[in-house]
């Protein structure tokens, strides 16, 4: 006996709201569960958007961000989304990479209502990059060693004698060979985010950033430049 397309569709919706209603209760297993049922019968962004979500609750970042992934893809114009998706990326401390996501969440144009929060964390996001960038920067700076005394791994180090030689693609390279590895390494995240920003030259606009005049005021006394 085959089920009809109308009443498969109202069956995946039915498990959908079970599943929401489990997951306001935090009953995560139940509510994956139904979510999964729901997404094998009728797969849309919303589905997988929540389906994400009680990923990311029950902490399955992985999963999560992929499941966010893919909901973008089926509607990329969905804002909830973006914001969920660059949450996630700033509990993971890639807030380089949140900033784009958020930046959708909040509209291209004037904020729209419910984009409060998405507005608040894309400033943070941006100062926190700022940050990493000054220091990096000044890092930069420093009186390099010979690339015969720096070992080859771990390639941080390696990597980072390429920046000071204005080496940047090949500098990313190597992070991003390292990164294959270490995927959560908040140092590679980093270097990663500040070389990529080098290596783009302007991606941070012409101004400089209030958080780098920050980090540089504060290091003035502690690096000849």
């Amino acid at each position: 006996m085959c089920v009809a397309p109308s009443q498969s569709k109202f069956i995946a919706q039915a498990k959908h709201q079970q599943a929401l209603e489990l997951l306001e209760k935090q009953q995560l297993a139940g509510a994956l569960r139904l979510l999964g049922e729901s997404l094998a019968q009728e797969e849309t962004s919303e589905r997988w958007n929540d389906w994400s979500v009680a990923q990311f609750t029950a902490g399955q970042l992985v999963e999560a961000e992929q499941g966010f992934l893919y909901a973008l893809e089926l509607d990329p114009e969905n804002r909830e989304v973006a914001g969920n998706l660059g949450v996630l990326l700033i509990e993971c401390e890639r807030e380089h990479e949140a900033i784009p996501f958020l930046e959708r969440a909040v509209g291209a144009s004037d904020a729209i209502a419910g984009s409060g929060t998405a507005d608040v964390l894309l400033t943070v996001c941006k100062d926190t990059v700022a940050t990493w960038l000054a220091e990096f920067q000044i890092q930069l700076r420093q009186t390099p060693l010979p690339l015969e005394q720096i070992p080859r791994w771990p390639l941080t180090k390696y990597a980072f004698r390429l920046a000071q030689l204005g080496e940047s693609h090949a500098a990313l390279e190597m992070v991003l060979y390292n990164r294959h590895f270490h995927i959560s390494d908040v140092e590679l995240i980093r270097m990663q985010a500040c070389i990529e920003i080098l290596y783009r030259h302007d991606a941070l606009g012409p101004q400089v950033s209030p958080a780098i005049e920050t980090v540089r005021a504060r290091s003035a006394g502690e690096h000849e430049f």
